[in-house]
């Protein structure tokens, strides 16, 4: 142990350094890491000394990460080192799962095919891992934008793959057993790692360098267009304010509602402006004139008012002269502006006068609107409207908010990522200098400036990209390079790893004749003490080995158990399944098994389904029940095997030394006889050798026990699946049971339902939820829906236990519910050769008004010389045959064959487990009447399956309610 603590503390300081070093070159290349040398050691490291390492890696990786990250984060973000560590961590994990399930590793890596599959094993495929843990925890700690997680997630897989590419082989080929294999390849490895690295450095740099001065260009070019299209925006201003000049001298006596229709059509498709308007000339001896009729058109508190240098309105103070704004659109937004007297402007007055002067448009100085809430700078733009004569009726006006002005303008041609600066160098006052853009934009370096010339006045524009321009254009070069670099580093590496594998295999081939009779020496090892099918000892190698585990237990005072492990129906898959699958699937148990044990513990195949479990190193025989519970624990997983789910459980028997005997054989004998007791109190449980007494202990009691009391305090519940017609329209729902442990939580129905039948406490479930169903359906008949038929899974123990019928005539009797709409789903199972007692139960149902359906046809006795006798209504076709629809050619014809051997016989057909379009459509067109499954919902409670939620909002037609 301390040496490994030696190991786990050299793996976390290298860790460690190789990620400070990738950081300096992400710092020189400013585009993160192109290499991450230290994913190669982490993948190297759990490959050779196994996932004990883990946290030596999760530790590095985190260290690493806070020193180069540390003054960037938040106290919030703090959580962000440990996610970085686990994901390494499980990165290196998923790799040496990866290359020992598809057999890469332990292997020499001399031949093409290994090589190629371990390198895009570990790099391409494993690297995923790390990268996509770490843009996800970057995003959740919102220290990276979603805008730029595409490119971080690329550039940090890229970098952890060539890492795992390039820097994996010469570890291995360091520290890799057996030496005269690996270590002949070190140096060639190491040199042509470090090459690589630095050549990829390099044509990044080198890449990275061209794409800055192909953005520049491309940058210039856009920013180009874009000024171009401010300017013409700026001309239709222009143009905008001449059309009202005519419009004012054609019509002398312009209405407010005419200046409007006229003004809506421009700000229509001119957006950005704030306002339009016309200014008059009030004469004091007018004003009280004036400002009595502007409040019969409807303005009732109308006033000529000035405005302050804190944006201030008032009553005008009394002058010769007033320039009222009169007109003004759109007024809503602009009620402020209305008798405006723009001679209390300094900036207004200034431009005013000059335009009147000379009888031309001006633009003001940049200054802060009167109809700004904002901080926002502004322009107006003047232009006077005198008669032939020279009199001057009045000026029109535009005032444009001229950031909102430059974002519309560049609407169509801005790319992604430009920061704009607008000024007028000509400004008087400072602080009004900037009109788009922060306070001193003006005095920043830019990549692009240009001049814009508007109503006599010149405003110079700066363009300059940001971060997340360059972001959005390096990413197509970034994905080129690493789709080239990682063809490129894996083929590289593949050749040299073969090339440095042809001296190895020959001198293989001179070992393989000299070693020929050790060979078969140790094959006759095998065959003697070792199981063929699964490798692991057999009953002769493990009475040896129990031999000197108890005689080092006399020497400790300390216990060995003995764990008789015999897998419980395992018969019944070799029958259904064939032999092949029942052998395949012992390979797994023995795999499972072994991962599940200790590394001192000892597991043996006995013969058949008959395994054996030493577990030495026990202080007390009672901690031999812990060491039984984990392995029936493993057995819950399903196997998956040629494309089934195959459950097992087992029944165990414990023995242990010496308590129970000192004598291998008498021990086997005592655990034997346990898990007899086991397999006695229902299977799937384990249970002590006790003597005469032998008291056992098994887990399938507590599930019972359980199980009845959920019966009784009302954790059990029913969900209802819709049924569905060709049409969509519900037409009815299937009950189905759930139970909701009090502790566990939601317990799946194929936990409980096979154990149900196994114990009988079946009938008392299936009385539980036929009584349900009824009372629901009684519900749902005083609601309106009467028409809906609700149908019930019975078991075939329950059909065939006697008083069947007469226990259905009293849950109809107490629930008042209507037969006609109640359906008793059978299976094949309980119909299977029908007897006349068989077929008098099921006249009697239908008479009774109850309609019969038949689950899960095809699956299992299906036969038609009695599906033609049975009084069924309906053909229920099992998910199993509706899965791989349409594409599936064996499950297409018998589908098809089903629908059409139903539809002769006068049978409805309901198709269950139908997911997806394809397949609804595939059944419609076949004459498929109902169907069910999550394409039209999924089982809900019966509160929610008409509460009108996005989830299935069925919308049905009521009937007239019934009492």
């Amino acid at each position: 142990m301390p040496a490994f603590w030696l190991l786990s503390l050299v793996v976390v300081i290298a860790y460690f350094l190789l990620g400070v070093a990738a950081d300096l070159i992400t710092q020189s290349t400013q585009i993160g890491a192109p290499i991450f040398p230290a994913a190669g050691l982490a993948l190297a490291a759990c490959l050779l000394w196994g996932y004990r390492i883990l946290p030596a890696i999760t530790i590095g990786a985190a260290l690493a990460f806070w020193y180069s990250h540390a003054k960037d984060l938040s106290v919030a973000q703090s959580f962000l080192p440990l996610l970085i560590g686990i994901g390494a961590g499980a990165q290196a994990a998923a790799g040496r799962f990866l290359v020992r399930r598809f057999g890469c590793w332990p292997s020499a890596l001399d031949s093409t095919r290994p090589i190629l599959s371990f390198l895009i094993l570990i790099g391409p495929i494993a690297c995923l891992i790390s990268a996509s843990i770490a843009t996800l925890s970057l995003l959740i700690a919102e220290a990276h934008g979603a805008d730029a997680i595409t490119r971080t997630w690329v550039t940090w897989w890229q970098g952890d793959m060539f890492g795992a590419v390039l820097f994996t082989p010469p570890l291995l080929a360091a520290f890799a057993e057996p030496q005269k294999l690996w270590r002949p390849r070190l140096l060639t490895l190491l040199l042509c790692c470090i090459f690589s690295m630095l050549v990829l450095i390099m044509v990044l740099q080198a890449l990275q360098h061209f794409d800055r001065e192909r953005q520049r260009a491309q940058f210039v070019r856009g920013a180009s267009q874009q000024v171009s299209s401010v300017s013409s925006k700026l001309r239709d201003i222009d143009t905008l304010l001449q059309s009202l000049q005519q419009l004012v001298l054609l019509n002398p006596q312009l209405t407010r509602a005419q200046f409007k229709q006229f003004s809506s059509h421009f700000l229509e498709h001119l957006p950005g402006i704030q306002a339009l308007g016309l200014i008059v000339p009030v004469d004091s001896t007018e004003r009280a004139t004036f400002e009595q009729r502007i409040q019969q058109e409807g303005f009732p508190r109308f006033s000529i008012v000035d405005r302050d240098a804190n944006n201030e309105l008032s009553v005008a103070q009394p002058a010769d002269e007033y320039l009222t704004i009169q007109y003004v659109e759109p007024l809503s937004s602009n009620i402020r502006a209305m008798g405006l007297n723009v001679l209390s402007l300094p900036v207004a007055r200034a431009a005013i006068m000059r335009a009147t002067a000379e009888n031309m448009s001006v633009v003001t100085e940049p200054f802060t609107l009167t109809q700004e809430i904002a901080r926002q700078r502004g322009v107006v733009s003047y232009l006077p409207v005198r008669t032939a004569d020279g009199r001057l009726l009045g000026v029109v006006y535009t005032a444009l908010r001229m950031n909102d002005f430059m974002q519309r303008a560049l609407t169509e041609s801005a790319t992604q990522g430009v920061e704009i600066c607008l000024f007028d160098s000509a400004a008087q006052a400072y602080g009004n200098a900037v009109l788009v853009g922060d306070e001193n934009c003006h005095l920043k370096n830019s990549l692009y400036e240009d001049a814009i010339t508007f109503g006599e006045r010149q405003w110079r524009v700066l363009l300059s990209p940001t971060v997340d321009y360059a972001g959005n254009h390096e990413l197509g070069y970034l994905l080129n390079f690493q789709s080239f670099g990682a063809l490129a580093s894996l083929l590289f590496m593949s050749f040299v790893l073969l090339s440095t594998g042809h001296r190895r295999r020959v001198e293989a081939l001179v070992d393989e004749r000299t070693s020929d009779l050790e060979a078969a020496s140790e094959q006759l090892h095998l065959l003697a003490y070792y199981d063929q099918l699964t490798g692991l000892p057999n009953r002769s190698r493990v009475r040896d080995i129990a031999g000197q585990l108890f005689e080092e237990a006399r020497r400790k005072n300390s216990h060995v158990s003995l764990c008789y492990l015999d897998l419980d129906h395992f018969k019944r898959i070799n029958d259904s399944l064939g032999h092949s699958v029942g052998d395949r699937l012992l390979v797994l148990v023995a795999e499972r098994l072994t991962h599940s044990i200790r590394g001192t513990d000892i597991l043996a195949r006995l013969g058949g389904d008959e395994f054996v479990v030493l577990s030495t190193g026990l202080d007390a025989a009672i901690q031999a029940e812990t060491v039984a519970q984990k392995l029936l624990n493993e057995l819950e997983r399903p196997f998956h095997l040629m494309q089934h789910d195959i459950t097992v459980s087992g029944s165990i028997g414990i023995a242990v030394f010496p308590d129970h005997g000192e004598e291998f054989e008498q021990l086997m004998r005592f655990a034997d006889t346990a898990s007899h007791r086991a397999k006695q109190a229902g299977r799937n449980g384990f249970a002590m050798f006790m003597g005469e007494s032998d008291t056992v202990t098994a887990a399938p009691l507590k599930l019972q026990t359980e199980l009845i009391a959920a019966i009784e305090q009302s954790q059990l519940s029913l969900h209802y699946q819709p049924q569905v017609d060709a049409h969509a329209n519900l037409v009815g729902v299937e009950a189905l049971i759930r139970w909701r442990h009090p502790e566990r939580g939601m317990v799946p129905p194929m936990e409980f339902i096979p154990f149900a039948e196994e114990t009988g406490l079946i009938v008392r479930i299936g009385e539980w939820t036929l009584e349900r169903a009824c009372l629901q359906q009684r519900q749902w008949q005083s609601q309106g829906l009467g028409h809906l038929s609700v149908a019930v899974n019975i078991s075939a123990l329950q059909f065939l236990r006697p008083g069947f019928v007469d226990s259905i005539e009293r849950i109809l009797r107490r629930t008042r519910a209507n037969p006609e709409r109640i359906e008793l789903e059978l299976t094949e199972g309980a119909l299977v050769q029908p007897d006349e007692q068989t077929m008098k139960q099921l006249h009697q149902i239908r008479k009774m008004g109850l309609s019969l359906a038949l689950d899960d046809f095809g699956t299992g006795y299906s036969s038609l010389s009695y599906l033609k006798r049975l009084p069924i209504n309906k053909i229920k076709i099992d998910r199993s045959f509706v899965k791989d629809l349409p594409d599936d050619r064996e499950d297409a014809a018998i589908a098809s064959a089903t629908i059409s051997i139903a539809q002769n016989l006068g049978l409805a057909v309901v198709a269950e487990g139908v997911e997806t379009e394809l397949q609804r459509q595939f059944l419609h067109e076949r004459g498929c009447a109902f169907m069910q499954g999550y394409l039209f919902s999924k089982p809900m409670p019966p509160e929610q399956l008409f509460a009108g939620t996005d989830d299935k909002p069925w919308q049905v037609h009521r009937s007239a309610p019934v009492a």
